[in-house]
């Protein structure tokens, strides 16, 4: 590959990604899709406080629709906010193959990412497990990054973006968990196997 041709294949493979997101635009939505969209008006101050749960939800795609909510007021907006999500998951998928082999398997990484039909399928929801999916990505790319000591900035980035996956869905927290106790751990082996040679 070329590096003009992984960029147009990649152009291509976002701008699908996002389509098979986007499409078709949903007009009806379930009961917790409903409550995300009140809370980005909530949040947005455009409408009343009558009934909200956003003591008992997180907070981060109500904030993502209400920023949405103050440029354009409808349900579309939502849905465009969550394929958007969505699609730069697929690129920050990219990013980390091309930052763990080289940028042909992370176009092949996005690909599958960008056209799984089960993400694509729960992008048409209203609901944080597609962008919690792609701030997760996110965040795992900045630690990927960090990990190999570029910039402490990374390792701040790579906290933001898990705090706010973590925001987005409350269990984004596992994945989290699951790669600080992995990393620490081969910190500690490769430590031990430094200190033995």
């Amino acid at each position: 590959f070329g590096i003009k041709l992984v960029h147009i294949a990649l152009l291509l493979v976002l701008a699908l990604s996002f389509v098979a997101r986007i499409w078709p635009l949903e007009h009806v939505h379930w009961w917790d899709e409903t409550v995300h969209l009140q809370h980005g008006e909530i949040i947005a101050g455009l409408r009343e406080n009558n009934y909200s749960e956003l003591s008992s939800r997180p907070p981060m795609l109500g904030v993502f629709f209400a920023i949405g909510f103050l440029a354009l007021k409808s349900a579309y907006t939502a849905s465009f906010i969550v394929a958007l999500l969505g699609t730069l998951g697929a690129a920050c998928i990219y990013l980390i193959g091309k930052e763990m082999y080289s940028e042909k398997e992370g176009l092949i990484a996005a690909l599958l990412m960008g056209l799984s039909p089960f993400v694509a399928q729960n992008s048409h929801y209203l609901l944080p497990d597609v962008p919690a999916l792609a701030l997760l990505s996110a965040g795992f790319y900045f630690f990927l990054l960090h990990s190999k000591g570029t910039s402490r900035t990374h390792g701040i980035l790579a906290g933001a973006f898990f705090g706010l996956a973590f925001l987005a869905k409350f269990p984004a927290i596992l994945p989290v968990a699951a790669i600080l106790i992995f990393s620490g751990l081969g910190s500690i082996f490769a430590g031990k196997q430094t200190q033995s040679l």
